[in-house]
């Protein structure tokens, strides 16, 4: 199999995952919205919601769609904030989470059509949720944290031994 035809494939099972999980975190982030407020229903529904948006994260990144894995990378982070501290769930939040649903579900379509993501829904959208979880969420992660980062590359230290490369 060639690579385009390859590439295709991988692309065809990702919008289908992509289709399956949006249903389900649309569903879930309804209920948490009308029934969030005992424990127990955020206990079922915020963990849930969490694995939805890490394995569409992980799978964005097989594909190679960075919007799609930085957006959910936000909506966890959101996500995971209001699991230790509740009252982050607001309605504010929640219309912040259910925009990034129906981002990724425009940027399925567009995928769909092979048209890029840029200047889409989620773009902005992502852009609003990074603004939040810097000004209102200081504490979820360090403030030059971005994710999925290679990390920096090792510098040789002053009492490393450097050798010449050999040819």
């Amino acid at each position: 199999m060639d690579r385009e035809k390859l590439r295709k494939r991988l692309m065809e099972t990702f919008l289908g995952e992509l289709e399956d999980r949006l249903q389900s975190m649309s569903r879930e982030l309804l209920a948490l919205e009308q029934k969030g407020s005992t424990a127990s229903e955020r206990a079922r529904l915020i963990p849930s919601l969490l694995r939805h948006a890490h394995s569409l994260k992980g799978a964005a990144r097989a594909v190679d769609t960075r919007l799609i894995e930085e957006a959910c990378h936000r909506f966890e982070e959101i996500l995971g904030t209001a699991q230790k501290e509740p009252e982050q769930l607001n309605a504010d939040v929640f219309q912040l989470l259910f925009g990034t649903i129906d981002g990724l579900e425009e940027a399925k379509g567009r995928l769909r059509g092979d048209q890029g993501l840029e200047g889409g829904l989620l773009e902005g959208i992502s852009l609003e949720m990074e603004m939040y979880i810097e000004h209102m969420l200081p504490g979820a992660r360090k403030a030059d944290s971005k994710p999925s980062e290679e990390p920096p590359a090792p510098t040789p230290s002053d009492d490393a031994v450097v050798l010449p490369m050999v040819m």
